[in-house]
């Protein structure tokens, strides 16, 4: 009996682009009944270039959604909330003088995750490295910085087995619980002020959200985020009773509002941050002939020519 190899080693010039293909979508199971989610474990953090060789999947496969060769650290986490509703656990040590020569940029961009709805924790014992999905775990010794990824000389391992992905979420659960919460999300239902992350999903997420992401480009989508978010917010606002909000944080609610411009007065109201954080969205985009690439996929996988489009 031939035993399905489950554990390959990554060298260092394979593995950004392994990373990149989580970020890309290619591991998160839309059909699934669970929510996709990711845990991101690294001592070390900062808003890293995520580089790929893209497409290299099927048709239908999330990369070619919007053909992104690279993308930024924290718009990549931002796509993969809008796009697949990714529940994100990150873990990483506290960003103090002590830990980066910057703290206030990692501060910034832990502000920003908090914001859009990541679980963000504060550990100064950590020292593992892993990326984990349902589907595949990539542990090694790189942190999610320029240096990890592009600079060192550094390894790691893929692993895609249910029982070893099964320990390993385990362990990443046990990290985050003996880990402290970071940012407003860790202290909703204590204070009056929210995060838009956090708003957004108890008002469902992205699936009772009337955007069509297609309509604009994603590109449009993540350079006016908060504008996405306060208009999908008031929308839901404006349409729905929503009496779970009538205690606690958002006790202030008294919708459905008839007007876009008292919803909004609300939300900006009871928002933690009238701001989002600044991070600059920095990407490049795939060189990409879809016409060209369907007839490849046709003549490899069928054997035919390319169908009518």
């Amino acid at each position: 009996m031939v035993t399905r190899v489950t554990t390959k080693v990554i060298l260092a010039d394979e593995i950004g682009g392994r990373i990149h293909d989580i970020f890309a979508g290619e591991h998160f199971l839309l059909t699934s009944r669970y929510s996709p989610h990711l845990y991101i474990l690294s001592p070390w953090i900062s808003n890293v270039e995520i580089k790929g060789k893209i497409p290299k999947m099927g048709p239908m496969s999330p990369q070619i959604c919007y053909t992104f060769e690279s993308m930024d650290l924290a718009h990549a986490l931002l796509l993969a909330r809008l796009l697949f509703d990714v529940e994100v656990n990150l873990v990483t040590k506290p960003p103090n003088e002590e830990t980066y020569s910057n703290p206030a940029y990692v501060k910034n961009m832990l502000d920003f995750l908090d914001e859009i709805g990541c679980s963000v924790f504060i550990n100064d014992k950590l020292h593992s490295k892993m990326l984990l999905t349902r589907r595949i775990a990539i542990v090694g010794s790189l942190n999610l910085t320029k240096s990890g990824l592009y600079d060192r000389e550094e390894i790691a391992v893929s692993i895609d087995d249910l029982e070893n992905l099964s320990t390993l979420e385990d362990y990443a659960n046990d990290v985050v619980r003996e880990s402290g919460p970071y940012g407003y999300t860790a202290h909703t239902g204590k204070r009056e002020k929210v995060t838009r992350g956090w708003l957004y999903n108890r008002l469902g997420g992205h699936a009772h959200v009337e955007v069509q992401y297609y309509d604009s480009s994603i590109e449009n989508l993540l350079l006016n985020i908060e504008t996405f978010y306060l208009e999908s917010i008031t929308k839901l606002c404006m349409r729905t009773n929503l009496p779970q909000f009538r205690q606690g944080a958002l006790q202030a609610y008294k919708g459905p509002y008839t007007s876009e411009d008292e919803a909004l007065t609300f939300l900006k109201n009871v928002l933690a941050r009238k701001q989002f954080p600044t991070i600059d969205f920095r990407h490049k985009n795939v060189d990409f002939n879809f016409e060209e690439f369907m007839k490849q996929w046709d003549l490899t996988h069928f054997k035919k020519k390319t169908r009518q489009r």
